[in-house]
């Protein structure tokens, strides 16, 4: 399993994946770029580097790259933050992509007695879900989700914020942070249920993040471990490694305090423990 947040754990195989595609004086002329100047988006020291060492197929260099990358790692280490009622159905259903019928449901129980469900289902049908709907968000480093996103954590699923407006949009956020408890959800998700596309994404991160690491002019500021990992199909109750609740969170709509959850164990907890 790749975990970014344990590189030690993985960098003998990252080692042997880059040693496998990549020519000795390329890595060598990786190593002298700047650490700063080394950025996953476009892997442009990479380029640099084979360019300068006369080799310009850096697009079937990347493809082999990750199809190595692939190839050798099966799951990645990933996760959820929310803020469910229960973890009990994430046991019984694992994680599963974000549809209207879900977040109708959601929304009608979070208003139940306010508003009907056809009323939801109206409201739901008329939401805005273009980079929501289908898929489920994760992130390989759980401190950034609390440090930085630390909303789902605390107000819940965002897609609600499509569907409510006006009084209803802050009843909404306060009503929600009545539910649930702030939760991140440990998992381990298969590659192959991950587009090409993202994958290659993930690639790159961590082929960036192991040169960085391995510049002769290093620069601890310049790399995180965060990556965004998307789904777009179910991930099994299998695939679930555990769980924790965060007792301090990032909280963008407070007064510049953190967010304390009142609760940092639940019953589950002991049996399904994040590792």
């Amino acid at each position: 399993m790749l975990d970014t947040c344990r590189r030690a754990s993985g960098r003998p195989f990252v080692h042997q994946i880059i040693e496998s595609v990549l020519s000795v004086s390329v890595v060598a002329r990786c190593r002298i770029t700047p650490a700063a100047k080394m950025h996953a988006e476009d892997m442009g020291f990479l380029r640099r580097a084979m360019n300068a060492s006369r080799q310009n197929s850096f697009s079937e260099t990347m493809t082999g790259l990750v199809r190595a990358f692939s190839g050798h790692f099966r799951t990645v280490r990933a996760f959820h933050g929310c803020r469910p009622a229960s973890f009990e159905p994430y046991l019984t259903h694992g994680l599963l992509p974000l549809s209207r019928e879900l977040l109708s449901q959601h929304a009608y129980s979070l208003f139940a007695g306010k508003i009907s469900r056809d009323e939801a289902d109206v409201l739901v049908a008329k939401a805005d879900l273009s980079t929501r709907l289908g898929v489920i968000h994760f992130g390989t480093d759980p401190r950034a989700q609390i440090s930085e996103y630390g909303h789902y954590l605390i107000d819940g699923p965002e897609s609600l914020c499509r569907v409510f407006d006006g009084a209803r949009f802050s009843e909404r956020r306060e009503r929600r942070r009545q539910l649930g408890v702030p939760t991140m959800i440990d998992c381990a998700v298969p590659l192959e249920l991950i587009s090409p596309e993202r994958q290659a994404n993930l690639a790159r991160h961590v082929i960036t993040a192991f040169f960085s690491e391995q510049s002769d002019i290093p620069d601890e500021d310049s790399w995180d471990n965060d990556c965004s990992v998307i789904l777009e199909s179910p991930l099994s109750p299998k695939n679930i490694l555990g769980h924790f609740h965060p007792a301090e969170i990032y909280d963008a709509h407070g007064d510049g305090a953190p967010y304390r959850s009142p609760v940092t164990k639940c019953r589950w907890c002991a049996e399904w423990p994040s590792g």
